[in-house]
């Protein structure tokens, strides 16, 4: 697929109230489990770590990113590195790669795995000439369709914690705090996302890979919210290309009437904020204003 595709849904906000984010994302869309890393425990000069899914969560009939380290403090070793799960034929299903492991190297990747089914355990193994030298056992939870799965990448998760109180019509929402590096770096590694939060988050740390993963992600309709305010800068700097606004400073105001008005809340938001502003794109859509000034775009 041709990463210059066009950006899908993107809104650059202000720093209002978290609990706006759960009307946002209702109207956007329509509507923990801990999964410790795996560690080498033996003997094996492999040391192998393994995190499935976001943060053990992932979607039915959805890849499934495996971010995988390896290490390796022997001899050199031609190894192959997969993630495997029991299939219906009473065999298994593996999804990995050929990997050149030399002594003292340290690497770092994703695998991708398409469950045919249900799917709750995978193992991921470093195998050479057929002998494992190491695996490890991950639990993963596989929500339906019905259910939501929302990333954070956030500095201050705390102030977002609200974004769980969001009901789909038939499901529940589960929210998963990430780091960049949790983000994939293929475009089918993001499908189990409903929607992206970044808030106050250091986007320059994404690689180019993981940035035209993202691009595929939201041409394909992929729900990407970026928080601006009086910390836009490093939420902002790895993601210009994506935006429907270029922010240059900021200025405040003084309330959010206005979108208080454009999502019919009850409560009254008579709290000021800190907007950010800057050159709008010339195919910018302003969804909310207040005093003139972008609010969402």
């Amino acid at each position: 697929m041709d990463n210059e595709s066009i950006p899908g849904e993107t809104l650059l906000k202000t720093d209002f109230p978290a609990r706006l984010f759960i009307t946002l994302l209702i109207a956007l869309l329509g509507l923990s489990l801990f999964t410790p890393t795996a560690q080498a425990q033996d003997e094996s000069p492999i040391t192998l770590s393994a995190r499935a899914g976001f943060d053990g969560y992932c979607k039915e009939n959805r890849w499934i990113p495996v971010r995988v380290t390896v290490e390796n403090t022997g001899k050199d070793v031609q190894a192959r590195v997969q993630a495997a799960y029991p299939n219906r034929s009473n065999g298994q299903t593996a999804f990995g790669l050929d990997l050149p492991l030399p002594s003292g190297a340290r690497k770092e990747f994703f695998l991708y795995v398409y469950p045919e089914s249900y799917l709750q355990k995978l193992t991921v193994s470093v195998i050479e000439n057929g002998r494992t030298l190491v695996k490890r056992d991950l639990n993963v939870v596989c929500l339906g369709a019905k259910n939501l799965l929302v990333g954070l990448l956030s500095e201050t998760p705390s102030n977002y914690a609200s974004l769980g109180d969001l009901k789909p019509l038939d499901g529940v929402t589960r929210v998963v705090q990430l780091r960049p590096a949790d983000l994939p770096d293929q475009s089918q590694g993001w499908q189990a996302f409903d929607a992206l939060l970044i808030a106050a988050a250091d986007t320059v740390q994404l690689t180019p890979a993981q940035r035209a993963a993202l691009g595929v992600w939201l041409a394909e309709g992929g729900k990407l919210l970026v928080a601006g305010g009086a910390n836009w800068q490093p939420a902002a700097a790895g993601l210009m290309e994506f935006l429907p606004l270029a922010p240059e400073s900021t200025r405040r105001v003084e309330t959010l009437s206005e979108l208080q008005s454009y999502f019919r809340a009850d409560s009254p938001l008579r709290d000021g904020a800190m907007l950010s502003v800057g050159a709008l794109h010339k195919d910018a859509q302003v969804l909310v204003a207040q005093d003139g000034i972008p609010l969402l775009t």
